[in-house]
């Protein structure tokens, strides 16, 4: 189990004199199935007491807080959406090299989720790793999906809201978008997330401590794309991450990732031949996103403490956002 003194920075308080029974309800709260493991959750502990105590000397173990607790990644329950796809499975795997328990979470592929999951779990470092069939687009599914993990696990620290769907349609062909295609690409692009994120908000609430991160395209930046839809449904996700960290401030930090065009991922594969070629021509480094890059980034805002809100491009230079 992490120590408390791990998990956040700021003033000494020692526990010894903490007032009013918190230091007994603060030992209990970190032992808890809730909370055993991970030790972001002091600002929810010290809520109990009637104010904040101010800073005391002297030698005691001590805690260390401020506004927002610091994540630590090792053991935390990271969930990802869209976990076998090419950039979702790199994902997976940067979370896992931080040794944290992932729940890989696909839509059909279950061969090849399981294959990752153990993958994670044996060769890639993750503390432990699942892998969990959902629909992201069916609220009930999503419902299922968080209990599942949280009876596994107790928690769940991360979201990453990976899920996403495309179809190449040419912009200036509005008929062939139909209401259909429209409605799919609107549904797991946009309301997947925010399924997600509601159904873990009032969880990671509670544990005083949590990090949401989706990931965009720089098509919601400029029209673009594989289709107007999904233009549309990727500037929605963009300010769904804005809105929703405020929403949810100050316990859970929002943030999303915008990759630009990368290789070997389904979204790519089912962009049209001149959209993908247009995407090659325009970035100033001559050539296509890493993916390891985008998942790295990812990592990155999961262990911040001090982002929220924001929506980072990384596209090899074509938009300087």
């Amino acid at each position: 189990m992490a120590s408390i003194d791990e998990c956040v920075n700021g003033f000494p308080l020692p526990m010894s004199k903490l007032g009013g029974g918190i230091a007994e309800r603060a030992a209990e709260d970190f032992t808890s199935p809730l909370t055993k493991d991970v030790g972001c959750h002091l600002e929810r502990i010290l809520r109990l007491g009637d104010k904040t105590p101010p800073p005391l000397s002297g030698s005691d173990s001590v805690v260390r807080y401020h506004g927002n607790p610091r994540m630590q990644l090792a053991d935390a329950v990271v969930m990802v959406t869209g976990g076998t796809g090419g950039l979702g499975s790199r994902i997976c795997h940067a979370f896992a090299s931080q040794g944290a328990r992932v729940a890989v979470v696909y839509h059909s592929r279950t061969d090849v989720a399981r294959d990752l999951a153990h993958e994670l779990a044996k060769k890639a470092g993750a503390s432990d790793s699942l892998a969990i069939q959902s629909d992201v687009t069916r609220a009930e599914q999503v419902a299922e999906l968080v209990d599942r993990v949280v009876q596994h696990w107790g928690r769940i620290d991360v979201l990453v809201n990976n899920a996403a769907f495309n179809q190449g349609v040419p912009f200036q062909n509005l008929d062939a978008l139909t209401p259909e295609l429209w409605q799919t690409i609107m549904s797991f692009n946009a309301t997947g997330p925010f399924l997600t994120a509601r159904a873990v908000a009032p969880l990671m609430r509670r544990q005083g401590c949590g990090r949401i991160v989706n990931i965009g395209s720089v098509s919601g930046y400029k029209p673009g794309g594989s289709s107007i839809a999904y233009a549309v449904s990727k500037a929605a996700l963009a300010h769904l991450t804005r809105c929703l960290a405020l929403a949810l401030a100050p316990e859970v930090l929002v943030n999303c990732v915008a990759p630009g065009l990368m290789e070997g991922t389904v979204m790519t594969e089912r962009m049209l031949p001149e959209q993908r070629e247009r995407g090659r021509a325009e970035a100033v480094l001559n050539r296509t996103v890493d993916k390891d890059d985008v998942a790295d980034q990812v990592v990155t805002l999961a262990r911040s403490d001090s982002t929220t809100g924001q929506n980072v491009i990384i596209d090899a230079g074509r938009f300087f956002h």
